[in-house]
């Protein structure tokens, strides 16, 4: 056996031996690309937490979602006047302007959602599909209320109702609405459990078109067996 035989069988022994006390990668420790349609994958590096899978005239199209930041209005001028009627204050969390930069064009998108980090299993139980109230300048991602001797603190969000499961042997979350998106505003959000708080950013997209007639089309009905007559 000559030399360089007898090196090439030592270095395919120490990748041999790396590998297996996962010292350097290996084909089976590479992630693998997840297909959510036909030649369409979810991205594999870290780059970007929310996408949709849209459809378009041309098909369909992987769009990644942005985050916004999420700022507080106080409604002092509002809350002044609450007061007077002995009405509790309130406040509200809201990302600016009046529609997202990002429009979809399937009332049938489904959102896909990364979940990193330690604390994975808690994140994933934040995450949340929500009905944003739009005015003119900004949309209400949530409404915080109290009543007039400041207890019983309320946070108020327009949930849309989805599925959610985890992709198996990924990290990524698919969430796949119950019905078709109605034309508005929405945003995927990680709410924290606590009423006090609300979401430093949001992923926030738009659905064209005519605007339902109600200021929330998702908010829960009543059973259909239930007695709804006022008293």
């Amino acid at each position: 056996m000559d030399c360089v035989t007898m090196r090439t069988m030592r270095t395919r022994t120490l990748i041999a031996v790396l590998a297996l006390f996962g010292l350097i990668p290996c084909n089976a420790q590479t992630p693998q690309p997840t297909e959510v349609a036909p030649g369409i994958t979810l991205p594999t590096g870290g780059d970007g937490t929310v996408y949709a899978l849209d459809t378009g005239p041309n098909g369909a199209v992987l769009l990644h979602i942005p985050p916004h930041e999420v700022v507080t209005a106080s409604h002092a001028a509002t809350n002044f006047l609450r007061a007077q009627v002995y009405s509790g204050p309130h406040s509200s969390a809201e990302v600016d302007g009046p529609h997202a930069p990002i429009s979809l064009a399937s009332t049938k998108a489904i959102l896909f959602v990364r979940i990193v980090g330690e604390n994975a299993e808690i994140m994933r139980s934040w995450v949340h599909l929500l009905w944003l109230q739009p005015n003119k300048k900004r949309r209400e991602v949530s409404d915080f209320s109290r009543n007039i001797f400041g207890g019983q603190h309320t946070r108020n969000v327009d949930d849309v109702p989805c599925d959610m499961e985890m992709i198996e042997g990924t990290n990524w979350l698919k969430i796949t609405p119950k019905d078709p998106l109605l034309p508005g505003e929405f945003a995927v959000a990680f709410l924290p459990k606590d009423v006090n708080q609300y979401p430093g950013v949001v992923y926030d997209f738009s659905l064209a078109g005519s605007k339902p007639s109600t200021s929330n089309p998702y908010e829960p009905k009543p059973p259909a067996n239930s007695d709804t007559t006022k008293h």
